[in-house]
């Protein structure tokens, strides 16, 4: 048997409860099986967060082992005892806008005016070219 450490980073530290727990695995665990493991193991909520429907690792699923970012899939990757893994689930974004229909003012996708209230300066989360 072997420990690994395991880091949860928003918002799967929010549906595990937890920012980090140390879990026992037979030795020679591939990281695929350990990220199935600690899926299956834990909340409903986590494991929508890391399992598509068909049970495999979520494509939005980011692992760190090691402090290296695990190949897709981390079918060829082999733990051992006093590794760490952290997770993160990928973030993607931004959102296109209309300057016309927005009023001249940056929007987010909900419509919200991204000025910093109180200093009349307006903040770019992206360039426009």
């Amino acid at each position: 048997m072997m420990n690994i450490s395991v880091r949860y980073h928003t918002p799967l530290r929010w549906a595990r409860g937890l920012a980090n727990e140390t879990v026992t695995l037979p030795t020679g665990t591939r990281l695929v099986a350990a990220v199935k493991h600690l899926a299956e193991n834990n909340t409903s909520a986590l494991r929508g967060m890391l399992l598509g429907p068909e049970g495999e690792i979520s494509p939005h699923v980011v692992v760190f082992h090691n402090d290296s970012l695990a190949a897709a899939g981390g079918n060829t990757v082999t733990l051992n005892d006093g590794d760490e893994l952290r997770l993160f689930l990928a973030v993607s974004g931004g959102v296109d806008w209309d300057r016309e229909r927005a009023g001249g003012r940056k929007q987010n996708e909900s419509g919200v005016d991204l000025r910093a209230k109180g200093d009349g300066k307006k903040r770019n989360t992206r360039s426009d070219g």
